[in-house]
């Protein structure tokens, strides 16, 4: 049995200072999902696996759409990601894909490791699903930035017969731009993650280029518009292997980007397992999730248990929200004894 399934287990009872929190006997619908994000206090992002991107920074006039292809539940009816809040946020994709309404979704989490969902929309491409991503995603991907970081004092030479109709030189004021033409040297001397909505081209960045007549300009980031002495240019890196030795030491746990206190003014104090087994598998568990959580022995009519304290609430708002989440994942909340003293 897991640890998960261990915590199911028992009927939970939770007071918190000298109240009782009470809640409805049926599990509530996305409440694992909440429970989840609050419990992931530990999140650990930068020694996690998979495909790291960041979202960038965009014109005005492109903000309101948000990322498009981005969403908290993989559902088309789901909003897309809000600019204003995940903007300059990272992410990773895990690698694995699920199937909802018809539609095949990729699976990440962002740096606090919450849940989200990339939907594959490259039904009607020529492009593979990653490739489509990579391109239109209104992402930046770390291996495709690290591709074109190392084309840097390199020449590169337009392809003019994929540039799209119209498609110019752009810099980064809107009224300055110039020619392009095919088979045309471009030395890149940098690169530019900004999103400007005038300037025409698919690709997830910019490069910055020096032309032969000494202009500046920026193109986008694409195997269709541009050719490398090597070839095609590569959209991202195979990943490195990984080297093997010791761990890098664990930093203070986090709920988000906030530091958790780990003096604790309010302690859940949850109904009591009857094996010490069970018990200390829940602890394990929770402490593996940045929480403060013990065991306490206690023997009542010769039969001991072992009542589950978790500690590291400072305010009585954070307390509570976590007791009622726990109330809708695993069951009903009874009335209890006084938490025991830290």
């Amino acid at each position: 049995m897991t640890a998960r399934t261990v915590l199911a287990a028992p009927l939970i009872c939770v007071l918190l200072g000298n109240w009782t929190v009470a809640a409805a006997s049926s599990p509530a619908a996305g409440a694992t999902a909440e429970y989840s994000q609050i419990v992931e206090l530990d999140c650990d992002f930068e020694f996690r696996p998979g495909r790291e991107f960041q979202f960038p920074t965009a014109d005005p006039i492109l903000q309101g759409y948000g990322f498009v292809l981005w969403k908290k539940q993989p559902s088309l009816r789901s909003e897309p990601l809000d600019y204003a809040h995940y903007h300059q946020r990272r992410g990773k994709l895990t690698g694995k894909t699920l199937i909802r309404e018809g539609v095949r979704w990729y699976e990440g989490y962002l740096d606090d490791c919450s849940p989200v969902y990339a939907e594959d929309a490259s039904v009607h491409s020529q492009l593979s699903g990653m490739a489509h991503l990579a391109l239109h995603g209104k992402i930046i991907f770390s291996d495709t930035y690290a591709v074109a970081k190392g084309l840097i004092g390199q020449t590169v030479w337009v392809r003019g017969t994929g540039l799209e109709p119209r498609q110019r030189l752009y810099t980064a004021d809107p009224d300055t731009h110039f020619a392009l033409h095919d088979g045309e040297p471009l030395k890149v001397v940098g690169m530019d993650l900004h999103r400007y909505a005038f300037a025409k081209g698919v690709g997830p960045f910019f490069l910055r280029v020096l032309n032969a007549e000494g202009e500046h300009g920026l193109i986008k980031f694409n195997p269709k518009y541009l050719v490398t002495p090597q070839g095609e240019l590569a959209l991202h890196l195979p990943p490195r292997a990984r080297e093997f030795g010791p761990r890098p030491p664990r930093v203070n746990a986090v709920m988000g980007n906030r530091p958790l206190l780990t003096e604790s003014a309010y302690v859940l104090n949850i109904s009591p397992f009857l094996t010490k087994t069970d018990g200390q598998a829940a602890v394990s568990e929770l402490e593996e999730a940045g929480f403060a959580a013990s065991l306490l022995p206690e023997t009542l009519d010769g039969a001991v248990s072992y009542r589950l304290l978790i500690a590291g609430f400072p305010t009585v708002s954070l307390a509570r929200s976590m007791a009622e989440i726990l109330a809708h994942r695993f069951g009903r909340l009874q009335p209890g004894r006084p938490a025991a003293e830290r």
